[in-house]
């Protein structure tokens, strides 16, 4: 079972009591977006931000819950202006940052909003060479498109 955690969402709750919802719902892992709102692929990485992130994963990490760690979400628009080389900067700081830990990567969410599919599979070629743990990594869809043509790598 899979749940959805924004990182920056201010929750009326701490996250300890999200996860201690999530568990006693069965889930065992969570699909949680590493980037600020304001967060660009060409913009300098908010250390703030990824030090209250930091946190997050290991309490989740902690209770059992596995973090999925999405680099970007409905990224087409994001693909296409920025390009892959810009994706590839961040995707290099996240697996310094958290390829010790117990995580999942996910290149994108609705990934399929951008014609580049070449582009995704350039980013996800490029994640798991980069990993020197080479976790599992997988990119996020929703049907009628989880059995389409881009799966077929």
């Amino acid at each position: 079972h899979t749940t959805l955690f924004r990182s920056d969402v201010r929750y009326h709750h701490p996250i300890s009591t999200y996860i201690t919802d999530r568990k006693a719902k069965g889930f065992d892992l969570v699909q949680i977006r590493t980037w600020a709102s304001h967060f660009r692929p060409d913009s300098i990485v908010d250390i703030n931000h990824f030090k209250q992130f930091d946190k997050k994963v290991e309490k989740m990490l902690d209770s059992g819950l596995i973090p999925c760690l999405f680099g970007f979400w409905g990224g087409g628009k994001w693909l296409d202006q920025y390009g892959p080389q810009s994706y590839k900067q961040y995707w290099r700081y996240l697996i310094a940052r958290y390829s010790a830990y117990n995580v999942i990567w996910c290149i994108s969410g609705e990934y399929f909003f951008t014609p580049d599919i070449e582009g995704w599979r350039e980013l996800g070629k490029y994640v798991d060479e980069t990993d020197p743990y080479k976790h599992p990594t997988t990119i996020h869809s929703t049907a009628p498109h989880s059995g389409s043509r881009h799966y077929q790598a």
